[in-house]
């Protein structure tokens, strides 16, 4: 069976659909992150969480005429989560010299809060490179 582009596209959204997978985006002051996330969840493709905080994304996805409801949005800098992300992270790597601290600040970028939240089972994957 040979799919063109779009009946390839229309059968992947569907799949996504039907397994609801959940995705993190780290880079949540970017535009087109913002963007990604409201389009991924209005369509349903998978359950959406942004990272960055709230009372930057809020506004700037207003001034972009975007509905983040039902996006679930988290602030690696005071989520009560980044805590036990960074006491697991340092549990990996505390034979390699990281101290608790190191830990913890590490954890307070979104790029390692949203790997840490897939290697803990906290949601199936991540995309970034909008930024970095």
């Amino acid at each position: 069976m040979n799919l063109n582009h779009v009946e390839w596209m229309g059968r992947f959204r569907e799949q996504a659909k039907v397994l609801h997978r959940h995705l993190v985006l780290p880079e949540g002051r970017d535009d087109r992150t913002l963007k990604a996330a409201a389009e991924l969840h209005s369509i349903g493709i998978c359950r959406v969480t942004l990272l960055g905080s709230p009372d930057s994304i809020h506004p700037r996805a207003a001034e972009l005429g975007l509905d983040l409801g039902g996006v679930t949005i988290l602030d690696p800098q005071t989520a009560e989560l980044t805590a036990e992300l960074a006491g697991e992270f340092w549990e990996l790597r505390r034979a390699k010299g990281i101290t608790e601290q190191l830990a913890l600040e590490a954890l307070r970028e979104p790029l390692w809060f949203g790997g840490m939240m897939v290697r803990q089972g906290l949601a199936d994957g991540f995309v970034a490179g909008a930024l970095n």
